[in-house]
């Protein structure tokens, strides 16, 4: 997948209804937080591409117990959450 520069995002004059990277990360975070899952555990990243925002729970210690966090995909414009998987 492509990584989008933030040119591609949308023109200059035209940014409303563009979702940023801290909303991206908040709609994760309401939804991971409902799991079982203590997510202080996690180191959270996200990048942009060109399908959404992949907001991604990466362990912060190797070999971590229990396996890897959730990934989700969020839509760029509505912020409807359009895939979650987890990572093993």
């Amino acid at each position: 997948m492509k990584k989008l520069t933030s040119n591609e995002l949308a023109p200059e004059d035209d940014t409303q209804g563009v979702l940023s990277k801290e909303d991206a990360v908040n709609i994760a975070h309401a939804n991971a937080s409902q799991g079982p899952k203590d997510l202080s555990l996690y180191n959270v990243i996200a990048n942009l591409l060109d399908d959404g925002w992949h907001v991604v729970y990466l362990p912060k210690e190797e070999g971590m117990r229990g396996g890897g966090g959730p990934h989700y995909v969020i839509d760029l414009h509505t912020g409807a959450i359009v895939s979650k998987t987890y990572e093993r």
